[in-house]
C-alpha cells in the first residue's frame, strides 16, 4: 500500500507498544520518518527505533506527557498529524 508518506515526518503518540507500535511499523514501513512519542517503557521505544534502522527507515524516540504544554510544544517540529476522512 503506498499512503504517499515517504520522507514524511510522522508522530505516533503511545507509539511504543501495542497499537502505537504497530502504526509506527507500519509507518516506518512506507517510508515515513517515525516519531515515537511515549510517556513509559523507553527500552521498547528504542528497541523499535533500532529495528526502524536496520530496515534503512529513519526513526526517533522522545518521552512526553501529552498533557504537559511545555513538553508537546517542544515536539512542534514535527508536521502536522496525518489523517484522512
Amino acid at each position: 500500500m503506498n499512503l504517499g508518506l515517504s520522507n514524511r515526518r510522522v508522530l505516533v503518540t503511545g507509539g511504543n507498544s501495542g497499537l502505537g507500535a504497530a502504526i509506527s511499523k507500519a509507518f516506518a514501513a512506507e517510508g515515513a520518518r517515525v516519531a515515537i512519542n511515549y510517556l513509559l517503557n523507553p527500552t521498547e521505544a528504542e528497541r523499535l527505533v533500532e529495528e526502524f534502522e536496520l530496515g534503512r527507515h529513519v526513526g526517533i524516540h522522545r518521552p512526553a506527557d501529552d498533557t504537559a504544554r511545555e513538553q508537546v510544544d517542544d515536539g512542534s517540529h514535527i508536521e502536522p498529524a496525518l489523517s484522512r476522512p
